[in-house]
């Protein structure tokens, strides 16, 4: 039965699973039942769905297709929007699948490239979830604290390419008396977001022109790229 779920999306491997509730799948030579693994997927998609829906997100089980990654990978998020989950993350515990899935779904299709940023969500939902990622999720976590703003916030602004108003609140925040300038702002962001460009403030006549940035938003495997500008 297992090499029969390789391939299906999410919906089918439900499908299959609750039509054999009585058959064994096999992993590593270790064999699981199908009614204890169907069980574990719908507590795991409960956790994510009642999550990523308050954020404005879709949770569409037929975007998500099971399929043998490379080692130590446990989902992938294609260009086209579609999720890739490992195979052997059906028999991991409820929690971990759903920070997996969860991850992917963050990402939000591409839009938010940044594993950190999303990295920063997860741990927000799953407190022991940082110490689990293999990305550095504290230095996004201190430049919200910083700017006065919850992850979540950070994450909605990044999503809508907002990247100018991200530096507006953060400078604003860093003005204060023996913090730091707009300078200072301006390079942390830089720092704290290599994967923006960044365009020099001009001068237009009698106006200037504030610092502007864009993002070009891809996946892991930059089989996608999207470029959205600053409001």
């Amino acid at each position: 039965m297992s090499k029969d779920l390789v391939g299906k999306t999410l919906e089918g491997v439900v499908q299959v699973l609750g039509d054999e509730p009585e058959q064994k799948i096999e992993i590593d030579g270790k064999f699981f039942s199908a009614e204890l693994v169907l069980s574990k997927l719908r507590e795991a998609f409960a956790l994510v769905k009642g999550y990523v829906a308050k954020l404005g997100l879709q949770f569409n089980l037929h975007e998500i297709f099971i399929a043998r990654l490379q080692k130590n990978v446990a989902a992938s998020l294609l260009g086209n929007g579609t999720i890739e989950l490992d195979f052997k993350m059906l028999f991991h515990p409820v929690s971990r699948l759903a920070m997996v899935l969860m991850h992917e779904l963050l990402h939000d299709k591409g839009n938010v490239p940044k594993d950190e940023l999303v990295d920063a969500m997860v741990a927000n939902f799953f407190p022991e979830g940082i110490k689990d990622s293999a990305y550095d999720a504290e230095e996004v976590i201190n430049f919200a604290k910083t700017a006065g703003m919850e992850i979540e916030e950070l994450w909605q602004l990044y999503r809508k390419g907002q990247f100018r108003s991200i530096y507006i609140i953060y400078a604003a925040n860093i003005h204060a008396p023996k913090i730091g300038n707009k300078n200072a702002a301006l390079e942390e962001m830089k720092r704290v977001f290599p994967e923006l460009t960044f365009t020099e403030k001009v001068e237009v006549g009698w106006t200037t022109k504030r610092p502007r940035f864009k993002g070009v938003t891809k996946v892991r495997e930059e089989t996608a790229r999207n470029v959205a500008e600053a409001v």
